[in-house]
């Protein structure tokens, strides 16, 4: 095997060296490498895990916020009706309560002019009593002239009814 240029007693040396190196790699250092990756693997394994925990929990968390979505565009239309369905009833109320209060003032009124009449007439025929005794007095003072007084008379009587009918 000389021949070939291999030595058996190099190789054999090799072999020897090579087989400390392996046991002492084996005894110190193996045994730690291989407890590191399987702790490795096993974190992986769980960071995967968790990892699709999380996607689980972020699809329910997506589903949740569209039907609460869903819920609130619900609750908001709903909210919305009732609220114009409140307007409209209290427009009605209010619009109600003033033609109430609109009737009643004109009846107010009404009762105010009438009384105003009653009074207008009242002092009409005061004043019509007065002037007809002074008229009675002056014909009854005055006998040769009567035409004249009447007249008179007449004429005054005109001016205090144009003055109650302004």
């Amino acid at each position: 095997m000389e021949v070939l240029g291999f030595n058996s007693l190099l190789l054999l040396a090799q072999l020897v060296s090579f087989g400390i190196v392996f046991f002492v790699l084996k005894k110190f250092l193996y045994s730690k490498l291989k407890k590191s990756l399987e702790d490795r693997r096993e974190s992986i394994a769980q960071i995967v895990v968790k990892n699709s925990e999380v996607e689980t929990k972020i699809q329910e968390l997506e589903s949740e916020k569209v039907e609460l979505q869903k819920k609130n565009q619900t609750e908001i239309q709903k909210l919305t009706a009732d609220a114009e369905k409140n307007a409209e009833k209290l427009k009605k109320e209010v619009l109600d309560e003033a033609d109430l209060k609109g009737k009643k003032m004109i009846k107010e009124a009404g009762e105010v002019i009438e009384r105003e009449k009653d009074k207008a007439f009242k002092d009409l025929k005061l004043e019509a009593g007065k002037l007809a005794k002074e008229m009675a007095a002056k014909i009854l003072s005055e006998s040769g002239n009567t035409k004249k007084v009447l007249d008179l008379s007449i004429n005054e009587f005109g001016k205090l009814t144009k003055k109650a009918g302004k």
